[in-house]
């Protein structure tokens, strides 16, 4: 029987979304592991990770206009008596300063350089932020959100400074940890990320997103097992948040469970019906199981959501191998024409 290579695609953040569960499904996830398995079923090659998907940094997969609202439960300071408005050089109530604006972690730079920052200013949001630093060195809020847009500017050191600054001056938010800890992620760093984010953990436990990036660190260190119990306690802090199924069911098929990461998938599916990497990743547990149909019927739905999608070309093409049906050849050389090198050395052997 000729090996085949069927690619296990192992997203490990991807969707990290940030503040809400489900978001942008980009980030969701940088690395993806691949496995050489043969017609017999296998376990995925976990030791071999290549990237899948174009890096996306920290803390640039949420809005702005969901980062703001941090800003809603900042308490406002308010003054120790009303202005008299009787006295001579007091503005007329109308004028007084609005509580809002007395508090010296929300001035008014920080909000002018959050509504340029959702219009798309960034570059201009920064100066704003920088000066709210410069009224107030302490405004961890501040450098919060520059490390934020430090991060979609492409200066990742100074937001990992910005982070620490922020920590610094608020060490009990639990959000900077998490945040610190996916940079920690990027940089291929998982024992550190690992410490940020068990600390996010420790001040606030049900943090969603924080057990899901810290099953993705364990997962990548091939601690699969553990990462299920992360990720089993992030569905239960949250139902509906598709990734956590997505990145389980990754570690069962990883355990060799294709069963049970068959269950995950089509649960993720079931929040998310067009989650590709879960109807890929299902797929590839079908051919583990030899269930070529179902197998197929995975692929040609990837194909049709993408249709430039290399992997689902070959690995439907071994689907059909498997089952002996020629109709791999075309799908092998559709795959081939698209790059990928594992279906041109299989056209050549068996498509002449």
């Amino acid at each position: 029987m000729i090996k085949l290579c069927v690619n296990f695609c192992v997203l490990s953040f991807l969707s990290f979304t940030l503040f809400a569960c489900g978001g942008n499904t980009t980030a969701d996830q940088s690395s993806a592991g691949k496995n050489d398995s043969g017609s017999m079923a296998s376990q995925p090659d976990t030791s071999r990770r290549v990237d899948s998907l174009h890096r996306v940094s920290a803390i640039t997969d949420t809005s702005w206009s969901e980062a703001a609202k941090t800003l809603a439960n900042e308490p406002s300071v308010k003054t120790s008596k009303k202005p008299n408005n009787n006295q001579k050089g007091v503005p007329p109530k109308s004028l007084a300063t609005p509580p809002t604006m007395l508090n010296p972690f929300r001035p008014a730079e920080l909000l002018e350089g959050l509504k340029k920052a959702q219009a798309g200013n960034v570059k201009g949001a920064i100066v704003d932020f920088t000066a709210a630093i410069k009224k107030n060195p302490k405004n961890y809020n501040a450098y919060f959100y520059r490390a934020k847009a430090r991060v979609e500017t492409g200066d990742d050191n100074g937001a990992l400074e910005d982070i620490n600054l922020a920590i610094e001056n608020k060490g009990d938010e639990a959000i900077y940890f998490y945040y610190r800890g996916k940079m920690h992620s990027d940089a291929g760093e998982s024992g550190k990320a690992l410490i940020d984010f068990n600390q996010a953990l420790s001040i606030r436990p049900n943090f969603t997103d924080a057990l899901n990036y810290r099953g993705v660190e364990k997962a990548k260190m091939g601690r699969h097992q553990e990462a299920i119990v992360d990720y089993d306690s992030a569905i239960i802090s949250n139902l509906s948040y598709p990734i956590c199924y997505y990145n389980k069911g990754t570690s069962q098929a990883a355990l060799g469970d294709y069963k049970g990461a068959i269950e995950t998938f089509s649960k993720a599916l079931s929040l998310d019906s067009k989650h590709k990497l879960s109807y890929l990743n299902r797929g590839n547990c079908y051919i583990q199981l030899a269930n070529y149909k179902s197998a197929i019927a995975d692929y040609t739905i990837v194909i049709q959501m993408d249709p430039k999608n290399s992997d689902a070309y070959y690995n439907r093409g071994a689907a059909y191998y498997l089952q002996g049906d020629k109709m791999m050849c075309a799908d092998w050389k559709m795959a081939a024409a698209l790059g990928n090198a594992k279906a041109k050395s299989m056209l050549a052997k068996n498509c002449k």
